[in-house]
């Protein structure tokens, strides 16, 4: 990474801020997103390729409480795009593909999704690509 003499100290920063939720800031209206959802009767599962630390980041900033199930690459033994990883999450919820929906914000997402055969939506923040939701709350208006 280029970092030579200060690899040490900036290593030893992270570990210690790893729990500060101003490490990990949220997309504007994820909270608001999953709680409408919930309170909708919605059941929710994260499938994210990311490491083991992934349950405790959702905890320290608030999110865990809205899912019912965390598919993690590094937990599962698989990646997405492998469907597997979502299927996994699709088992643990106990809902068919056909009645499930997956919000991603890559390629790798939407593969993976429909491979398991759920209906898969993009979601862009940066309003790049005119196919996906640029707004995560636009999520509640394609939703049965």
């Amino acid at each position: 990474m280029g970092l030579g003499e200060h690899a040490e100290a900036v290593s030893a920063e992270l570990v210690a801020r790893w729990k500060d939720p101003a490490l990990w800031p949220l997309t504007p209206g994820a909270e608001e997103t999953l709680r409408a959802l919930k309170a909708q009767g919605y059941r929710l599962a994260v499938v994210s390729n990311w490491d083991a630390t992934l349950p405790e980041i959702l905890e320290v900033v608030g999110l865990k409480r809205y899912f019912d199930h965390l598919a993690v690459s590094a937990l599962s033994g698989h990646a997405k795009p492998d469907p597997r990883l979502f299927k996994e999450a699709l088992s643990a919820l106990g809902v068919a593909p056909e009645e499930a929906v997956h919000v991603g914000d890559s390629e790798a997402d939407l593969l993976g999704a429909e491979a398991a055969g759920m209906r898969a939506l993009l979601f862009d923040p940066l309003g790049e690509n005119p196919k996906a939701l640029s707004r995560l709350q636009a999520v509640l208006h394609y939703l049965p």
